[in-house]
């Protein structure tokens, strides 16, 4: 199973999952996509993207059921349109809006400058997860090595 994550976050929103996973033997793989967690200073580009997931996939042995969330979900549901026999499944989840709608540009216009901050908006956007999680759920989404809380 590949795991893709979110905008704003990284593979490590999926430790549960995987961890979780692991234990019922199923073989899991979260990828970190262009622009975000290890490969944050990467540009973001849907080819880039793409190849990150078709990396992945290879990686598991040239098929795998695809989870995508958000951002990842219409990653997912591109790298499915590129290489069908690759995604034995997938699960698109929370990416639903039309990205030409008006929703889109308002959410690129505070992305770019949420991205103007020292840190790109690690902190904000970690601030706002610890907020809206439960400690042991928001500590999923910190970067390796800091799983405290």
């Amino acid at each position: 199973m590949l795991l893709v994550h979110g905008s704003r976050t990284s593979r490590t929103m999926w430790r549960v999952q995987e961890e979780s996973l692991s234990r019922a033997g199923v073989r899991a793989l979260a990828v970190d996509l262009p622009g975000h967690g290890g490969r944050r200073g990467e540009a973001f580009t849907l080819d880039g993207a793409v190849g990150a997931v078709l990396e992945g996939i290879d990686d598991l042995g040239g098929a795998a059921l695809v989870v995508g969330l958000s951002l990842g979900g219409y990653v997912a549901v591109e790298a499915r349109a590129r290489r069908p026999a690759g995604v034995l499944g997938l699960v698109a989840a929370s990416c639903s809006t039309a990205p030409t709608t008006v929703l889109r540009d308002a959410w690129l216009l505070a992305a770019r400058g949420i991205e103007r901050l020292p840190d790109g908006g690690a902190a904000l956007n970690q601030a706002l997860v610890d907020r809206a999680l439960p400690p042991p759920a928001a500590a999923t989404s910190r970067p390796e090595g800091s799983l405290s809380t």
